[in-house]
């Protein structure tokens, strides 16, 4: 019996922690084979290659919550920052000025989503499918499939620091903090788990439920466009490679964080912070112990597939204590 109590509750452990225990073990096994790997260096870099998978996980963590999915995230952050950058470039706009159309873009390209979504009625699996491959369509034939390099002052805040941390890295907290704080504290997020949990309870508590479903995809879009941007200029420029896998590498990464695919339940932070932080650690081990680049799809496949099945027996869980 004592036996049979302690299985259940390390079982238990790993389902609710595992994403934590598998980045501990992950983090040592690659500080012993790899000798740059556990350095404050190599540490920055990870968290600033992470903060533009972050801000977009962040939103699709939102939409997830709520009981929808968005995989048009990656196309969003290419199409608006295509066209910010055109119009930078081609076009003289200032820097700050386009920045804020890319938001904007951001906030529309979401709501067309929620249309589609909410109004319409579609499925938002596939209302984001044709919109994840249209957008990109759109953000190719824009900038001519062409990468199209920043002016220098742009080019320099991607690799800005405040001594040794990344000024994205900092802005990327802030907006997971203010994200967790909202889902958490203010009732629009309650909202959000709880018409994740049922709509048609939540709609006879009186909740808005299909103009929280709208908000969210904007949410989405808004925060795919600000991911971008931080990726862009990390790069230093616009490519037609922008946003590539990002959507799915969020949610692999929103599931790892212990947000259920199914709606209603998981935290802003930590868990998107460590799922995140996790896919980057692990690809960044394969590049410094010299794995094949060709393997990463398959890893990063198998890292989806096993986040997939921990959410699954999750759930099985949580049916089995109601």
């Amino acid at each position: 019996m004592a036996n049979s109590v302690l299985l259940h509750r390390v079982k238990n452990t790993i389902v609710s922690y595992g994403f934590v225990i598998i980045f501990i073990l992950v983090f040592i096994v690659y500080s012993v084979s790899a000798d740059s790997f556990f350095t404050l260096k190599n540490v920055m870099n990870m968290l600033h290659s992470a903060v533009p998978l972050m801000v977009i996980s962040c939103g699709i963590g939102m939409v997830i919550i709520s009981g929808q999915i968005d995989i048009s995230v990656g196309s969003i952050a290419f199409l608006t920052n295509s066209i910010g950058t055109v119009l930078m470039v081609k076009a003289g706009f200032p820097i700050a000025l386009c920045f804020l159309i890319t938001l904007f873009c951001g906030m529309l390209l979401g709501a067309l989503n929620g249309f589609f979504t909410v109004v319409l009625r579609v499925s938002p699996l596939i209302v984001t499918l044709g919109t994840l491959i249209s957008f990109r369509g759109i953000a190719l034939q824009i900038t001519n499939s062409q990468v199209i390099g920043l002016p220098e002052s742009l080019r320099a805040f991607g690799n800005l620091r405040t001594g040794i941390i990344f000024i994205d890295i900092i802005f990327c907290l802030v907006v997971l903090l203010i994200f967790h704080i909202i889902h958490i504290k203010r009732p629009y997020g309650r909202f959000v788990t709880a018409i994740g949990n049922d709509s048609g309870i939540a709609e006879k508590l009186g909740i808005h439920v299909n103009l929280v479903k709208f908000s969210v995809f904007i949410i989405s879009g808004t925060l795919a466009a600000l991911g971008g941007f931080f990726s862009m200029t990390q790069v230093g420029a616009i490519n037609p490679l922008l946003g590539s896998g990002a959507e799915f590498s969020g949610i692999a990464a929103v599931i790892i964080g212990g947000i259920s695919l199914f709606g209603g339940e998981g935290n802003i932070l930590p868990g998107i912070f460590f799922g995140v932080l996790l896919l980057i650690v692990i690809e960044t081990g394969l590049n410094q112990i010299g794995v094949s680049p060709y393997a990463y799809p398959f890893v990063r496949g198998g890292i989806i597939f096993i986040a997939m099945y921990a959410d699954s027996l999750r759930v099985k869980a949580r049916e089995r204590k109601s």
